[in-house]
Formats: structure tokens, sequence, C-alpha cells
């Protein structure tokens, strides 16, 4: 379990004469924390002790483990073309995850919201999508995440997603996580090369 800045907040507890105690959350994983419980409060003095549960539910989403962006690029094995139209793709798909934070349980539901590809020549550019595989039966080049390269030479390409969440206590209303978590995927070698007439003879 990783160490991390303990965090106090104001909760309601039927047994404190306020009817709310100081809890103190300690060590946050990706599954639980700890957590222990100090003197009564009062809800002026939560003010004082914020972040309260929509502040740990961000704290908790940003140490889940996300998956890893690998770029796909067209055409494949290792090369492309200068001036042709290089396609870039990657896979991030929603999930869930059920965590546990001062005793409750708390689900996240985590989707992509952006990506930012860094084509390795200076450039980027972004996108709210994952783009696609070169499909025969989309020849449409609109249709897909593309860049042209201008020189020739090796770079080294990457793709940056950005995750955002809802989240709900129990069984109640799903609400937005007040925050994203960003992932920067690894780089992948790609060599552009010039393109040299071949001339056929009949």
């Amino acid at each position: 379990m990783g160490a991390c800045t303990p965090v106090t907040t104001c909760e309601p507890y039927a047994a404190s004469p306020t009817g709310f105690f100081e809890v103190t959350a300690y060590g946050y994983s990706a599954v639980n924390s700890d957590f222990e419980i100090g003197p009564p409060c009062t809800p002026s003095s939560a003010e004082a002790v914020k972040p309260s549960l929509p502040a740990l539910v961000l704290h908790a989403f940003q140490r889940v483990p996300l998956p890893l962006s690998e770029l796909s690029i067209q055409p494949p094995k290792g090369k492309t073309l200068v001036g042709l139209e290089t396609i870039f793709s990657t896979k991030a798909a929603p999930f869930t995850k059920t965590l546990t934070l001062l005793n409750r349980q708390v689900q996240l539901r985590i989707r992509p919201a952006s990506f930012v590809w860094h084509h390795g020549d200076g450039t980027t550019q972004q996108t709210d999508w994952a783009g696609k595989a070169w499909d025969h039966d989309s020849p449409d080049i609109d249709g897909y995440i593309t860049h042209v390269f201008e020189h020739a030479g090796t770079v080294r390409p990457s793709v940056e997603v950005t995750w955002e969440a809802d989240y709900r206590v129990g069984a109640g209303a799903w609400q937005p996580v007040n925050g994203t978590v960003t992932r920067q995927g690894p780089s992948t070698d790609l060599r552009i090369v010039e393109g040299q007439p071949v001339l056929n003879g009949y």
C-alpha cells in the first residue's frame, strides 16, 4: 500500500455528540484505504478539514491503474513515406472499478475523454476518439486520424490519453469526478523514407 499525505474530513456519524466525527484516511491504493476516527467535529469545522468525499474520490481515481495506450501506425512494420497520409490509432475503452473509501463502497465509471497524438516531428493533434485501423470497406481517409510527414528521418511518436470518470456511493446517484487523469503511452520507432520512382517496361 503506497504512502500519501493523510486526508482528514468531517463525516456524519450518529454516535458523535455533534453528529460528526473527524475521519483521517491514510495510504490509498487502487482498492482500499486505512482510516482512523478522530474527535467529534461540527459542520463548521468541516470547512477547515476539507477536502471531503469528492476530493477523496478524485485522489483514489488518480491512483487507479489505467490501460497502457499503445500506438498503432499504418503503414505497418515501422516505416512510412514522406507525403503519405500515415494513420494513427490506439485502444482505449470505458471500464468500471469498485473501491472502498472510508468503509463505503464507491463505484467508478472510467472512460477516455481526449487524445493528444505526438507525431515525433514536433507536431501534435488532439482528438476526442481513439481512431481506427485502415479498413478497405472505408476508403475515405477523412474517417481516420492521420498525419503527413514532410521530411525523411526517424521519429518516435506516441499518444497521450486523458481519462474522466463518474462515481457513486453504494446505490446512490452517479455524479462526475471533479478532475481527470492523463497518461502518456509508450513511444515507438517510425522511419520516414523518400519514395523512389520506378520505371516499368512493357
